[in-house]
């Protein structure tokens, strides 16, 4: 007897599957969890996220797809279009209020992430299915990137697989696989890559028995729906932008190709490894490498007695290898494949001993309580505001620079969304497309000769590349003068063209 067919089995003996109803309150709870949690870090998340709200508040007022509406720009930064999409219509039912529409993202989303994880092992059982929506709800990296859309990625992809997995006892569900896997793509671009482990598994469990043909053909199948799913956005993005990919893609390479970021072909995936730590979220100092074990027992786990879950957890490998190879720097949320791959490696082993016997059950419950009560953020802890000194920036531009002002910063999320419609020209290349080239190069102030903008936005002291060079340039001083320092602990100085 394979594995495959030893870990379908053990899952068949359950004697009370969870159903869906059951699932769906499970869901129910794992959003509310969600809810709680994402409305304590409104304007406390990755200053990025503040990009993808510039986006959506420019649609919600009829400016259309773009960063900077008063510049003659044709470029794409947003690498997300349906998390975009999705932040301005939560934005728009909520008033207007993105800061809520991201909470409403994220809460739904994880709903959803906690519904498929359910599913993915209902047949062991409801509380094993209870165990795996409340678990979703405890993936701390997904309140991180509040705002981001992390957790739609995750969400989408998780449903992908749960319903890849009706599909294989129930025809009839490969479409709505697929449509998910289109939707995940839209979501990031990457989420394609779950297409070639859904192929592979597909292979893996029915290439002997029904032919490398049906299997070449599902592929196919599940492939061209996806494609007819996204093919909207393609034509847009095509004819809008003149390419299918985001720019940030472009940018984020030339960034690692800079140096700026740090050297090594490792340093990807060390920054990737260090980001397990999160799951330390009572903060006892454990590090990655505990958790990093648990992934591993984990993966063997799931191998021999929760068999679904080995796809979102191959899928999570896969995408971690796939963006280190792009030479991409590394950002916290180019890991949340890999820490729902992490999670789901905890609830199998929690699943292992369920299915081990009755005697094993008690065990089980207490190792999901370990892993939630160590990996829950919490909504009881204040947080203070990272961004409090570009949020003072904004609104001292707000009233000194006029309204068709330009302005260079690093950071663009918090600063670029608190000045209106001012045009930002970003040091870092990610909305300001000719950086691309002279990024690559090392060339990091190259935003000043190309742009001259009316006021730059630097920190105290001046962050080493983009801002120290520019400040060090012997005209410097002939072409910009100080105009105000802004805050206390960080400070900004901001500069006005003579």
């Amino acid at each position: 007897m394979d594995t495959a067919h030893r870990a379908s089995h053990a899952l068949e003996v359950a004697p009370h599957p969870a159903s869906r109803l059951w699932s769906l309150v499970a869901a129910l709870g794992a959003g509310t969890l969600a809810a709680a949690v994402a409305r304590t870090r409104r304007g406390v998340t990755y200053d990025d996220a503040m990009i993808a709200a510039r986006y959506a508040r420019n649609l919600i007022e009829g400016k259309g797809w773009t960063y900077n509406p008063m510049a003659a720009e044709s470029v794409n930064a947003s690498t997300s279009p349906l998390s975009t999409l999705a932040h301005a219509l939560a934005g728009m039912a909520c008033g207007g209020d993105l800061l809520l529409g991201q909470v409403v993202v994220c809460a739904a989303s994880i709903a959803v992430a906690g519904f498929a994880t359910s599913r993915l092992v209902a047949d062991a059982g409801r509380v094993p299915a209870l165990s795996a929506a409340l678990l979703a709800a405890c993936i701390p990296l997904l309140y991180a990137a509040l705002g981001l859309e992390s957790a739609l990625f995750v969400a989408l992809a998780l449903s992908t697989c749960a319903l890849w997995r009706r599909a294989l006892d129930r025809p009839g569900y490969e479409f709505g696989a697929a449509a998910a896997l289109g939707l995940t793509a839209l979501t990031r671009p990457e989420g394609l890559l779950l297409g070639v482990v859904l192929g592979t598994a597909a292979a893996w469990r029915h290439g002997r028995a029904r032919g490398a043909t049906f299997v070449l053909f599902r592929l196919l199948w599940l492939v061209a729906t996806s494609l007819l799913v996204m093919l909207p956005w393609l034509v847009y993005a095509h004819h809008r932008f003149g390419s299918v990919l985001p720019h940030t893609l472009a940018a984020k390479i030339a960034q690692g190709r800079s140096g700026w970021w740090g050297a090594g072909d490792g340093l990807f995936v060390r920054g990737m490894k260090h980001s397990l730590s999160m799951f330390d979220a009572r903060g006892f100092g454990a590090g990655y490498k505990p958790i990093a074990v648990v992934a591993g027992l984990g993966v063997l786990a799931a191998a021999r007695w929760v068999w679904p879950l080995l796809v979102p957890i191959a899928f999570a490998a896969l995408h971690v290898t796939a963006l280190a190879a792009l030479g991409v720097p590394y950002y916290p949320w180019y890991a949340a494949a890999l820490h729902t791959g992490t999670m789901l490696g905890a609830l199998a082993l929690g699943v292992a001993a369920w299915t081990a016997g009755q005697t094993w059950r008690l065990l089980a419950l207490a190792w999901w309580a370990l892993v939630g009560a160590l990996a829950f953020p919490g909504w009881w802890t204040h947080r203070e505001d990272p961004y409090a000194h570009y949020r003072a920036a904004a609104d001292w531009l707000q009233q000194e620079s006029p309204p068709a002002a330009s302005i260079a910063c690093a950071e663009i999320g918090v600063l670029g969304f608190g000045v209106g419609d001012r045009t930002i020209v970003d040091m870092c290349g990610l909305v300001t497309p000719d950086g691309v080239d002279p990024i690559a190069h090392g060339d990091l102030d190259w935003w000043l000769d190309a742009h001259h903008p009316d006021f730059i936005v630097v920190h105290d002291p001046p962050w080493p590349g983009f801002e120290a060079r520019a400040l060090a340039r012997a005209d410097f001083g002939a072409l910009y003068e100080q105009a105000t320092i802004i805050g206390a602990s960080d400070i900004l100085r901001i500069y006005r063209r003579r």
